[in-house]
């Protein structure tokens, strides 16, 4: 899995994204620290957009239980 944060400057406020080995999102965590968990992976797209690899241990343990 892929934990990253999106750093792109524009006014729609950036969230925590994981990603599973596919690519695909799976879960994240809102700006304001909320959790939401996909029911199936979500094709997700990185064009135009900047991210950083960050590490998000809660975030990842929730996915894994849900």
């Amino acid at each position: 899995m892929e934990v990253i944060l999106e750093t792109t400057d524009w006014d729609t406020p950036n969230h925590t994204y994981v990603l599973n080995d596919a690519g695909k999102l799976v879960g994240y965590r809102t700006a304001g620290g909320e959790i939401r968990v996909s029911k199936k992976p979500i094709r997700f797209e990185k064009r135009y957009r900047k991210f950083k690899k960050v590490v998000d241990n809660e975030l990842v343990d929730a996915i894994i239980k849900a």
